[in-house]
């Protein structure tokens, strides 16, 4: 598993042995995360 982070947008990365990518991205206030299958 990678786990990336970058501090200005205040987002992370996590891709998982499965496959599987989750983000997670903080801006203007607002949290939006994102889970997808890895193509």
């Amino acid at each position: 598993m990678r786990l990336s982070w970058a501090g200005d947008e205040m987002s992370f990365r996590i891709e998982g042995g499965g496959g599987i990518i989750f983000a997670l991205h903080q801006k203007a206030g607002h949290i939006v995360g994102t889970a997808k299958a890895a193509e």
